[in-house]
């Protein structure tokens, strides 16, 4: 699974429809209980993926999408800028869509666009000690790849 942060909705359809439903939707449209769902979030990464990063991604090849809220409120800000979660039914689309996440700094509307794997939580735990070792400089660079973490040891590691 990826995770899309900054990425805001594309019409008011979409915020309102991220505002009142936490559960992953899948992007055909209906539920595992049969129940019509509310397609939106998964139209916005598509359009997303085709206008800003040049990708050609049809919605059929989104497994599931939907934004990250609490019921407690949103660390993120408002709710319809709320991570988005996505699961491409395809290895390869997920891998694409990944690959492009270093060339979104390049593009001025999108600067606050950020493009993660999305961690199961032992490895975001281990990931965010590696970061905060990256930080002392005990460690010279980290990054996922497929859900495993890895570091670069520097030349001179300090403790």
């Amino acid at each position: 699974n990826l995770v899309i942060y900054g990425l805001k909705p594309s019409s008011y359809a979409e915020a309102a429809s991220s505002a009142t439903s936490t559960d992953p939707i899948p992007a055909s449209g209906s539920t595992s209980s049969g129940a019509v769902s509310n397609p939106t979030v998964a139209d916005r990464v598509v359009q997303f993926c085709n206008n800003d990063l040049g990708l050609a991604v049809a919605v059929n090849e989104i497994n599931f999408a939907y934004r990250i809220t609490s019921g407690r409120g949103n660390r993120f800000g408002s709710e319809d800028t709320a991570p988005i979660v996505v699961r491409f039914v395809s290895q390869s689309v997920r891998d694409k869509v990944y690959g492009t996440r270093f060339s979104l700094k390049h593009i001025p509307t999108l600067r606050r666009v950020f493009i993660n794997e999305h961690l199961i939580k032992e490895h975001a735990d281990i990931y965010k000690v590696a970061r905060d070792k990256l930080k002392a400089k005990k460690i010279a660079s980290t990054w996922s790849r497929q859900g495993l973490i890895y570091y670069k040891l520097t030349a001179n590691p300090t403790n």
